[in-house]
């Protein structure tokens, strides 16, 4: 691999025109079958994110080389006309053909797009576009916005893979694990949900006679069946009476799981708090945060409105009542739990805040106005378009309720009960509505106006409130205070004595504490020869795959200590591979009246293990071997040992 991409560097213009070739080659008609074009885009991109290869240049090779193929597919339909179609190999696979040929007759322009981004039509859609007459000027607008659009697509799953090996190994092993989990949980989401659907169907009108037929042995209890699922009976008052019984039932389940009071959590939500809460970042907060807002109500509640107007507005009578009974009921049963049971969430249970109200009340909203558009949308619809708009509004919800339970804004337990119950309710509406003569919704202007309230209400609930968010769900820190000669002597022993990192587990050692402000401490350093090293960002993570970089413009692999990166990084280097690196994070304790910094003091030297690799890794070493500041530095130094390990203590000279 080494001696590929030194040969590749050497010779970028032959590996481009390499690229152009094949990806000619693949978009030529038939041959452009056999052709692997997307492992070549793919490993392609893996060449541009090691810095082998640039990557306006792949784009811009391989839309040329498709543009070019396409164009002789296209003149040779145009030539041949529909007997071009008749050859052996295509005989043998006519649904490929039929398929082309009615992407084309259905979509027009736009199935060349469609047909440049699905592989088996590639190489076919040109010819069809010719052999149907198409003109020629139309045919190379659409083909070249399509070679660019999948040039692009195709080559940035290669770029992301490029640059993700240089992260696995030290900084996302524990997030990648989380991530992993939030997408298989999607995941196993949308499929219960197809699945469950396609099961309803298979069986939901078996079910609906059972109801019927037990309704009419029970007159007085089967009133509620006949309600629900007879056409003839008027089912307003069955689900008044579904909606009062599911309110109680909710009530006394969740007042028995939390007892009197809900002074304690249950052990399963204390420990999945913790464990979740031991995963906490300050960047995963933030996209979750993000996430778990679309779920509260200034983004839920447009959404709710969009779509009762654009019921009126297509006079879908039927549907938007049903639609004011499921926002309407379900504010009733969240509103009712919000103040008949007292229900710290968890940040304010563990934060020390004093609210006592039900949490789950935005959530039992959200997924109701979210899980019952598919019902209106799917009502005389097929089976597939079904289960995609049931495994969407699934996935939806679902990444919500990771999101809160991650932040701590609901417990496990209640996060799961809610979304039964919101469950719940749906389906005794969706029951209602099919079995009363159900109204078909337009779905594409339906759905143009939905999403696009939806993006709004989610962008400006993000612009007002995401950081107010952010700081609502750090604990409350009371702040500690001390004198400087108390924390000199003792005190310095009640902080902690090792990072606490991404897995909840003590890591490197803290073998520093700084009294003093954050801008003479900066001072200090700068003029003891440290500097801030480069920032950490995806363009900057690219300098870590070359071998000729200096290592001390290499940017320095975060570290987390209690959910938190650190206020302050500097860096010195220590020679022409190593570099000293002091990382500081505020203590919170004020000692006379200035803050306490606690801090890791340590050595970095490249990491070669991943092959083709060179990022900056913590190594061993000592305080002593580590020159903090120039020895004139107005500050008094002590060295002191905490639980073993040797930790240096500075303040100021006039203490």
């Amino acid at each position: 691999m080494e001696s590929a991409l030194d040969w590749i560097g050497q010779h970028p213009e032959l590996a481009l025109l390499f690229l152009f070739v094949s990806c000619a080659v693949e978009a030529l008609f038939v041959i452009g079958i056999i052709i692997p074009g997307a492992l070549i885009l793919f490993g392609t991109g893996a060449l541009v994110a090691l810095g082998s290869l640039d990557f306006g240049a792949c784009v811009l090779l391989a839309a040329a080389g498709a543009v070019a193929g396409d164009s002789i597919t296209f003149w040779l339909g145009r030539h041949y006309g529909p007997s071009l179609f008749a050859i052996p190999l295509l005989a043998r696979r006519p649904e490929l053909l039929d398929r082309g040929q009615g992407f084309f007759r259905n979509h027009g322009g736009k199935s060349i797009v469609i047909g440049r981004m699905v592989g088996p039509l590639r190489p076919l859609m040109p010819a069809i576009a010719g052999a149907y007459a198409m003109r020629w000027p139309q045919f190379l607008i659409m083909d070249t916005l399509s070679a660019l659009l999948w040039a692009v697509c195709y080559l940035a799953p290669g770029v992301v893979f490029g640059a993700s090996l240089s992260l696995a190994a030290e900084v996302a092993t524990h997030m990648v694990l989380l991530l992993s989990a939030v997408v298989g949980g999607v995941w196993l989401v949308i499929w219960l949900a197809t699945r469950s659907v396609a099961f309803g169907q298979r069986h939901g009108e078996r079910w609906i006679h059972r109801l019927l037929d037990w309704s009419h042995r029970h007159r007085r209890l089967g009133r509620l069946g006949s309600w629900m699922a007879d056409p003839d009976q008027p089912e307003a008052l069955g689900l008044l009476v579904l909606a009062l019984i599911i309110l109680c039932g909710a009530w006394v389940f969740l007042y028995s799981w939390w007892g009197l009071g809900a002074i304690y959590p249950a052990p399963y939500d204390a420990v999945s708090y913790q464990v979740l809460r031991d995963f906490y970042t300050p960047g995963a907060a933030f996209l979750a945060s993000a996430v778990a807002m679309l779920g509260e109500a200034p983004v839920y509640g447009p959404v709710a409105v969009a779509v009762l107007a654009s019921l009126l507005w297509r006079r879908r009578m039927r549907a938007a009542a049903h639609w004011v009974a499921a926002v309407a009921f379900a504010m009733l049963i969240g509103v009712g739990l919000y103040y008949l049971l007292p229900l710290p969430d968890p940040v304010d249970y563990f934060g020390g805040r004093q609210v006592q109200r039900f949490s789950g009340r935005d959530l039992i909203l959200a997924t109701v106005i979210y899980g019952f558009v598919p019902v209106l949308l799917s009502t005389r619809r097929k089976p597939g378009i079904r289960a995609a708009f049931y495994g969407t509004a699934a996935a939806l919800v679902a990444l919500i309720v990771a999101c809160e339970v991650y932040l701590g804004l609901q417990w496990v337990s209640v996060a799961g009960f809610c979304v039964v119950l919101a469950v719940v309710w749906i389906g005794c509406l969706a029951l209602g509505y099919r079995r009363h003569r159900a109204e078909r919704v337009p779905a594409r202007p339906f759905l143009w106006v939905v999403l696009a309230v939806f993006g709004a209400a989610a962008v400006a609930s993000w612009h007002g409130q995401l950081d107010q968010r952010l700081e609502r769900l750090q604990p409350v820190q009371v702040p500690v205070t001390t004198a400087s000669s108390s924390w000199w002597q003792a005190r310095y022993a009640d902080l902690p004595s090792r990072r606490i990192g991404v897995a909840g587990r003590p890591e490197q050692t803290l073998n520093l504490q700084w009294q003093g402000g954050a801008e003479s401490i900066r001072e200090l350093l700068l003029r003891s020869g440290w500097r801030e090293p480069v920032t950490l960002d995806w363009r900057q993570a690219l300098r870590w795959l070359s071998s000729s970089a200096p290592f001390d413009s290499l940017p320095v692999m975060p570290q987390v200590h209690a959910g938190r990166y650190p206020d302050l990084v500097m860096i010195r280097p220590l020679g022409e591979d190593s570099l000293a690196v002091v990382r500081l994070w505020n203590s919170r304790w004020i000692v006379d009246r200035s803050p306490l910094w606690i801090g890791a003091l340590g050595k970095l030297r490249p990491n070669t293990s991943l092959p083709l690799l060179r990022f900056p890794s913590a190594q061993p070493a000592t305080i002593d071997s580590l020159q903090l500041l120039d020895p004139s530095a107005p500050v008094e130094r002590r060295r002191v040992t905490h639980d073993s390990q040797a930790i240096l203590l500075i303040r100021p000279a006039s203490q």
